[in-house]
């Protein structure tokens, strides 16, 4: 089943409605090549040439809140990348000089299926 004809709850869970001509009506980068929009949520999918592989999902809140549940990155990652239960999705905290803090988004990268962290977090004791 396609991420574009999935059917779900409210919240992450949908329904999602796909806005991929929109998305693509609105950034003419090649880059942009989907988007979905529920209640609670708009998605915008990139995938760039120099980085083959990874989906960039870019999560927003309608009511420009900022608090966005772990539940729901993962329910985002799983039901709009392709393959999204089966690959692993990164949000990054990068060193203060890095930060890019300008607009009120969530980043998700998707990495290719194979693709495995540096760590085993099942190893993980805390």
């Amino acid at each position: 089943m396609s991420a574009s004809s999935l059917k779900l709850g409210v919240g992450a869970d949908g329904p999602w409605e796909n806005r991929e001509a929109l998305i693509r009506a609105r950034h003419p980068n090649p880059a942009a090549v989907g988007g979905w929009l529920n209640d609670t949520y708009s998605v915008q999918l990139f995938r760039r040439p120099t980085h083959p592989g990874i989906d960039h999902l870019c999560v927003r809140r309608h009511d420009e809140g900022t608090e966005i549940p772990w539940p729901h990155m993962q329910r985002i990652k799983d039901r709009l990348a392709v393959d999204g239960p089966d690959r692993w999705g990164l949000e990054v905290f990068p060193p203060a000089l890095a930060v890019v803090d300008n607009c009120n988004l969530r980043h998700i990268w998707v990495m290719p299926i194979g693709w495995e962290p540096p760590v085993d977090l099942r190893d993980v004791k805390v």
